[in-house]
């Protein structure tokens, strides 16, 4: 979520290349879409797109368009698409999703709660999967036995550490009688405790910071806290930890919280493996997103609040967080450059900064 989404994915409104939009149809367009976004906190939800996908592999989003043409949208649970028992003999209604007979990537419809609702109310965000599979896989499916064995190891370590460390000394009597043991334990005692239920005597000892054991013949103290090695089984942990990250193609820092082989700096690089992923991750998203945006301003054409051509004319741009580490500086001056050689507007400069042009001229001329 931190990266693929970061702080929120920019949406501007754009006159189409090569065509010409009547005055105010790219203001009315963009006031639909911040109304989207303000009215279904898109922030938020993009960042509970990006966590489903990962836990379920898939998340589907409904959209319900109010008389007025205002789009509201919500996730629907992937338990609930599933394919009634009407239709379970129907290789096209599989794993309760509709689809054409001959082209299983063509969908009609999904079984939502047993009903069917068309593909037109319904994105269906899959991952981990081929084009022709239906449903999705999570993002930790390939690695869930690595996982298993990190956790047990893991359990296993604190558990081992937690014993060890729970027994102050082990004290050796080479020539007593278990009576002659058991009274000195008694004799030797500052408290002792009976359990009403079992009946047995427990019996404690005080030892104050800097104590000093005075030891008589035939009597020898071992203090097993002393063996424990922890470190052997922190770098199998580590290990298994970073096999992980390297079937995910996360640098190993994000799974091992060990930043001592490579720091942020030399992993998210513009040319770094992970930088390219999650740049990926961005890209299919914006794909999805801007579908999305399609179908709300259609939702406003069919209420009247937007003229027909506003769908041929005016289109949506979106702009992610930057990834990589930046140079503030050298960027703003490849841009500047860009600006005033008439390849970049700089209503397409001001997202890449983080800023709103419209808003930062009214700031400007007042």
């Amino acid at each position: 979520m931190n990266y693929v989404v970061g702080t929120g994915h920019a949406y501007r409104a754009v006159t189409r290349l090569g065509r010409e939009t009547p005055e105010g149809l790219v203001r009315q367009v963009q006031a639909v879409i911040d109304e989207f976004i303000r009215t279904n906190k898109w922030h938020k939800r993009q960042q509970e797109i990006v966590r489903r996908r990962d836990r379920d592999g898939e998340a589907f989003l409904r959209l319900f368009a109010d008389g007025d043409g205002t789009s509201r949208v919500r996730f629907v649970e992937p338990d609930q698409v599933s394919t009634p028992p009407e239709a379970a003999d129907d290789p096209a209604a599989a794993f309760g999703i509709r689809t054409d007979p001959h082209d299983v990537e063509t969908v009609l419809g999904y079984y939502v709660d047993g009903r069917l609702v068309d593909a037109a109310d319904i994105q269906h965000r899959k991952a981990n999967v081929d084009a022709n599979v239906k449903r999705g896989l999570p993002l930790f499916y390939p690695v869930r036995k690595n996982l298993r064995r990190a956790e047990k190891l893991l359990r296993n370590m604190s558990v081992v550490a937690e014993i060890q460390s729970a027994i102050a000394l082990i004290r050796k009597h080479a020539s007593g009688t278990r009576g002659s043991v058991q009274q000195f334990v008694a004799d030797e005692a500052d408290a002792a405790v009976t359990s009403q239920a079992t009946g047995r005597t427990s019996h404690f000892r005080r030892y104050g910071p800097g104590t000093i054991l005075d030891a008589f013949a035939g009597t020898d103290y071992e203090f097993p806290a002393t063996a424990i090695d922890a470190g052997r089984y922190v770098i199998v942990l580590q290990a298994e930890l970073r096999a992980i990250a390297a079937r995910l193609v996360m640098p190993e820092f994000m799974l091992s919280s060990d930043a001592s082989n490579a720091n942020y700096s030399s992993t998210m690089v513009a040319e770094g493996p992970a930088v390219r992923m999650f740049q990926r991750l961005q890209h299919e998203m914006l794909e999805d997103d801007l579908e999305l945006m399609d179908r709300v301003l259609g939702h406003a054409v069919e209420a009247g609040r937007l003229s027909p051509e506003a769908l041929s004319l005016v289109t949506i741009q979106a702009t992610p967080p930057t990834l990589a580490v930046r140079d503030r500086f050298k960027e703003t001056k490849a841009d500047e450059i860009l600006v005033r050689a008439g390849a970049m507007s700089r209503q397409t400069m001001s997202p890449r900064h983080g800023l709103d042009a419209e808003k930062e001229q009214a700031l400007i001329g007042s």
